[in-house]
Formats: structure tokens, sequence, C-alpha cells
């Protein structure tokens, strides 16, 4: 099957079409009825070579390949962040609400994609890993 249908492909040409760049293989509007996989999968294709104009070049990007690679690539960049701000960024939190014991214990968890080393380096040691995990239980009272 087809990985993207007509309407994924008709929004990415209107996104196209906003950021200024030529919009090749339009898919018609049809009534009763959508395009078929040819014409989709052909649209994709030319999607895929079109030339971003120079202020939608993110990046140096000059394709929606490759804007969407650099743009997904910076998604996942923490490198910049601190360790509370790593604590903080992809943080769950749940409460156990059956059981006599523990009822209402609140309890969390934050995904660090990063070994213990690096957070420790990134930390300042041990003990800035400590104040960072201390600050940020603050924060959730």
């Amino acid at each position: 099957g087809v990985k993207y249908d007509a309407a994924d492909v008709r929004a990415a040409q209107r996104v196209c079409s906003a950021l200024g760049a030529a919009v090749p293989h339009p898919l018609p509007r049809q009534e009763g009825g959508a395009p078929g996989e040819g014409a989709v999968l052909e649209a994709i294709h030319a999607l895929r070579r079109v030339e971003l104009p120079e202020a939608a070049r993110v990046g140096g990007a000059a394709t929606l390949p490759q804007l969407s690679a650099r743009l997904l690539a910076a998604r996942y960049d923490v490198s910049s962040l601190t360790a509370l701000e790593l604590l903080r960024w992809d943080y769950k939190q749940g409460e156990r609400v059956d059981g006599v014991a523990a009822a209402g214990l609140r309890f969390g968890i934050a995904a660090i994609c990063e070994t213990l080393p690096a957070l420790l380096n990134r930390s300042g040691g041990s003990r800035g890993l400590e104040e960072a995990m201390a600050a940020a239980a603050a924060r959730r009272g």
C-alpha cells in the first residue's frame, strides 16, 4: 500500500504553495472518488524534488526531504539542555490508586536518552545531578 494518501499529498502541496514553491503534479479534486494510487505516487515523487525558496531553507535544506531530516534531527538534539531541563523534557507522572499501603503514592520518570557518564558530565558530577534531581522534584511538589 501507499504510506501517504491523497489528503497528505494535498496538504504538502498547500505547504509548498504557501512557501512560494512551484507545485508540480497537483492532485485534482475529484467528485465521488479519490485519485488513483499512481497519481498519488507521482505527486509524492514530484514533491520530493521541489526546490524550496531561500526563505524556507532551514538549516540549508533545499528540498522537503532535507527539511524533514533537519527538523527531525533538531527535535532530538538535546545538547544545549541542562540536566534539570533534561529531567523535565520528557517527564511522565502517575499515581498509585489501588492498594492499601501505597494508595496515593505519586511517582515520576524522566526518559533521558543519554549514558550515565554523559549525564554526570553534563551535571558537573554526581553532586550536580543530585541537585538537579532535587530541583526537579521540588518543582513537582
